[in-house]
C-alpha cells in the first residue's frame, strides 16, 4: 500500500481541488475541470513514484464509483 500513497494522494488533491471549483463553476463542472487540471500536471510533473498510486486510483476506485457504490452527496 505504500507505493500507491504519493498517486493517491495526488488524485486526492486534485479531485478535491476540481471539486470546489466545479461548485463555483457549475456550467464547466469539476469533472471537465478534473481533466484539464489532469493533463496541465501531467504536462510538468512526471515522477515515477506517483505511477502506481494513480492507476490503482483509476482502476480500482474508478470502477467503486461507476457501480454506484461511492455516491456522495455533499
Amino acid at each position: 500500500m505504500q507505493k500507491y500513497l504519493k498517486g493517491i494522494i495526488l488524485c486526492l488533491v486534485i479531485s478535491i481541488v476540481s471539486w470546489l471549483l466545479g461548485k463555483q463553476f457549475p456550467i464547466v463542472g469539476g469533472a471537465v475541470i478534473a481533466i484539464i487540471m489532469g493533463m496541465i500536471i501531467t504536462l510538468f510533473y512526471h515522477n515515477e513514484e506517483t505511477n502506481a498510486g494513480i492507476n490503482f486510483t483509476s482502476k480500482y476506485i474508478g470502477a467503486l464509483n461507476n457501480r454506484g457504490v461511492l455516491r456522495i452527496s455533499l
